[in-house]
């Protein structure tokens, strides 16, 4: 009589996540895959994996190879020490995509680069119909310097950024000022926009990633590719070379913020001026806003502290574009007059 081999029982399980029954092995593989989406950017040990998912040492290396074999993840091994990570790593291609774009918006804030830029040798073997995404094959056996890919882009900013189908400029031999912060600002804008219209892109349907790490891309794309600070920075040292602030070179304090972060008055005045006179309706917009919700805060103050139970001790006070007033060190309350509030003593 031949042996017959015992046939092996299934397990099923149910998996809240697809909301249906199935093989028990297949939901623990989604348990282990879940689990290395959700530590994507450090990786996972195949014995925290053990701990987490309550599975034997060799029933999550059955898993993990499965999920190797289908390109699903991939290890990396340092001495004894083996993690796991997922194949599609949203946030390590997004972290690159954002350092890469925001060294770019720093490269796109020069006086220099208003005017065309052909007087560099490198840039004038350029094509200026150079195709998108296109780069020629580069002969390093020559000694000849080639253009790299930061004179490709140096050609492709150079000029007054908005097309001419849409805004004809004046500044040919305009003022140089307003030339270079009108630029300033259309270029900012425009990278601001092209960096949120890429952290919206879809991402494909068969790549492994949980919602939460679709957001957390998304949001780590906006946050990283728009540095804020280095932007000010560039900004100012922008001024210095048009003459409008004292050389920034001179004045990097140990935290890298320039000592240095002021205007005189005069010059104040006329980088302000060159603005209003560019974007009118925005100045006047923000400048009246600013003057006419101050005012209505003032007021509405005014009232709350005449019938606080606060005794009020008032101080002079200078608020921003608005002029005198005076605050009470002790609710922080702010009105142009001084009044007494209702508490049993009198004011000091």
């Amino acid at each position: 009589m031949s042996s017959v081999k015992e046939k092996r029982k299934i397990r099923y399980a149910f998996d809240k996540k697809k909301g249906k029954i199935i093989r028990e092995g297949e939901k623990n593989r989604n348990d282990i895959m879940e689990m290395i989406r959700d530590n994507e950017t450090e990786g996972i040990t195949p014995a925290k994996l053990a701990k987490e998912t309550n599975l034997s040492r060799q029933a999550v290396q059955a898993h993990l190879k499965k999920l190797t074999s289908e390109e699903r993840i991939y290890k990396t091994i340092a001495g004894n020490n083996t993690r796991y990570f997922p194949q599609n790593n949203l946030l390590n291609d997004t972290d690159l995509f954002a350092i890469t774009m925001a060294d770019r918006f720093m490269a796109m804030i020069d006086k220099r680069l208003i005017p065309p830029l052909e007087e560099m040798d490198l840039l004038k073997g350029i094509p200026a119909d150079q195709p998108l995404h296109q780069y020629p094959d580069i002969d390093f056996s020559q000694t000849k310097a080639n253009p790299s890919s930061h004179h490709f882009f140096l050609k492709a900013i150079s000029g007054m950024s908005v097309s001419e189908d849409y805004c004809k400029n004046k500044f040919t031999n305009g003022n140089i000022i307003e030339r270079n912060l009108y630029e300033f600002i259309n270029r900012v804008g425009a990278y601001i926009a092209y960096i949120f219209i890429e952290s919206l892109r879809p991402i494909p349907k068969d790549t492994d990633a949980t919602e939460n790490k679709k957001k957390e891309r998304t949001l780590l794309l906006v946050n990283k590719a728009i540095p804020v600070e280095r932007l000010f920075r560039k900004f100012c040292l922008l001024l210095s070379e048009l003459g409008i602030m004292r050389n920034m070179d001179l004045h990097i304090s140990e935290d890298g913020m320039s000592e240095e972060l002021q205007l005189n008055q005069s010059s104040f005045d006329s980088l302000s001026d060159s603005f209003k006179r560019m974007y009118p309706r925005v100045y006047n917009a923000l400048e009246n806003f600013w003057f006419n919700s101050r005012k209505y805060h003032l007021k509405r103050h005014s009232l709350f502290a005449k019938y606080s139970k606060c005794i009020h001790k008032w101080e002079d006070y200078h608020l921003y574009k608005i002029g005198n007033c005076y605050i009470c060190n002790k609710c922080h309350l702010m009105k142009e007059r001084k009044v007494k509030g209702r508490g049993k003593n009198k004011e000091k």
